[in-house]
């Protein structure tokens, strides 16, 4: 269902259609996580991490002023985080891909 509902917008733009998109996709997701098994016993949220977590928003919030204020773009760093993270990932996968098409270097 999810397949044939990708199909949707490239029949028309028209606001049912559009409608029906995104409640369609919305309502498949959320159905089909709510089916999804459970390997890993569910995690229960414990007094101290609901303490800490106005304090880790407060954090990030004061972060964020604090690179507006002083002139700094948030967009470009996190482009930079990004790119630094993906060489990383890309790397990772690329080492064993390498050496089984170039058995014969040592990478």
């Amino acid at each position: 269902f999810l397949f044939a509902l990708q199909f949707l917008p490239l029949v028309g733009s028209d606001r049912y259609l559009s409608i029906a998109y995104f409640f369609g996709l919305a309502v498949t997701t959320v159905y089909l996580g709510g089916r999804q098994e459970v390997i890993d016993a569910p995690e229960k949220v414990t007094k101290q991490n609901a303490l800490y977590a106005p304090v880790g928003a407060s954090l990030a919030i004061g972060g964020l002023y604090f690179l507006l204020k002083n002139g700094l773009d948030p967009t470009s760093l996190y482009a930079v985080g990004v790119t630094i993270f993906g060489a990383l990932c890309i790397s990772d996968i690329g080492v064993p891909l390498l050496r089984n098409l170039f058995p014969s270097v040592d990478f």
